[in-house]
C-alpha cells in the first residue's frame, strides 16, 4: 500500500542509498530489513485510515464534479477536477491493496484451522475446477457425466498414448537433424542479463503472496528504478554459486527478518 504514496520512491531511495559492505545477497537482505520500518511509518503517515480517506476523496470528487457541471467553461474548476480525480485513483489503488492484504491475513489465520471458512473455500474451489459439460465436434453441448469422463480420457489417451514402453533415444538420429552451432550453445550457458531477470520478475503477478521477508513482487516492480542493481547482483550471485544466503551466513539465535 505504501507504493501508492507520492513519497514512496523518495523514502526507498533515502534508505537504500546507505552503503553496506558485504556479499550481494547479504546487502539485499540487510537493505530490505532496514527499509521495512521506513515503509511502515510511511503507511501510518500517508494512509492512517484508508477507509475514511476513501470516503473523503469520493465526496470531494463528487462535489467538484457538480461544480464543473454548473460552470462547464471554468478552466480552474476543470483543473481541480483533474487533480481530485488523480488523487481519487491513487487512494482507490491504496484501498485495493489494503483489502488484498486483509484478505491474505484472514486466509493465513483461517486456512489451516479446519474452520467453516476453510471448508467453504474448498467447496468453492472444487466447484470452479469441475468440468460439467463440453462442446463436441458437431457443436453440440454434452452434459452427461459419463460422456464427459469418456471424452477427456479419450483425449489424453490420444495425446499421450496407451503404452508406457519407450524406446531409448538414438544419438545418431539427433546428429542427422538440425543441431545448434557453437555460438548458440554458448548462448545457453551465458550469464543471465538484467533484462532477463526483470522479465522473470514482471511475470510474477503483483497480487501474489509475499515471501517470509514480507516483500512481494509488486514492491520490486514499483521500486525497480532504485533496487534493480542490488536485486540483479543478488540473483546473479546465486546463479553463479548455487548457494542461498543461509548456507553462507548462519548465526545462532539471529533472525534475518
Amino acid at each position: 500500500m505504501s507504493s501508492q504514496s507520492k513519497d514512496f520512491l523518495k523514502e526507498v531511495k533515502a534508505s537504500w542509498s546507505e552503503p553496506i559492505k558485504c556479499t550481494c545477497m547479504y546487502q539485499l537482505v540487510r537493505k530490505l530489513k532496514r527499509l521495512k520500518p521506513v515503509l511502515k511509518q510511511l503507511n501510518r503517515h500517508q494512509f492512517p485510515d484508508i477507509q475514511q480517506q476513501m470516503q473523503q476523496v469520493m465526496v470531494s470528487l463528487q462535489q467538484i464534479q457538480e461544480r464543473v457541471g454548473q460552470n462547464p467553461t471554468d478552466e480552474s474548476l476543470q483543473k481541480r477536477e483533474r487533480e481530485e480525480y488523480k488523487n481519487y485513483i491513487a487512494v482507490c489503488k491504496a484501498h485495493e491493496s489494503f483489502i488484498y492484504q486483509k484478505a491474505k491475513e484472514f486466509w493465513n489465520k483461517q486456512s489451516d484451522s479446519n474452520s467453516s471458512f476453510f471448508h467453504a473455500k474448498m467447496r468453492i474451489r472444487t466447484m470452479k475446477n469441475r468440468i460439467l459439460s463440453f462442446v463436441n465436434t458437431e457443436e453440440e453441448l454434452v452434459s452427461d457425466w459419463k460422456l464427459v469422463a469418456k471424452h477427456f480420457v479419450g483425449f489424453y489417451q490420444a495425446q499421450l498414448g496407451q503404452t508406457s514402453v519407450r524406446e531409448e533415444a538414438d544419438p545418431t538420429v539427433f546428429n542427422q537433424g538440425p543441431i545448434l552451432d557453437w555460438k548458440k550453445q554458448l548462448l545457453l550457458v551465458k550469464q543471465v542479463s538484467q533484462k532477463e531477470i526483470k522479465r522473470a520478475l514482471w511475470d510474477i503477478h503483483s497480487c501474489k503472496s509475499p515471501g517470509p521477508d514480507r516483500f512481494g513482487s509488486g514492491f520490486y516492480k514499483d521500486a525497480w528504478a532504485v533496487v534493480k542493481e542490488d536485486v540483479t547482483k543478488a540473483v546473479m550471485e546465486f546463479l553463479e554459486t548455487g548457494e542461498l544466503l543461509k548456507q553462507k551466513y548462519f548465526v545462532e539465535g539471529e533472525r534475518m527478518f
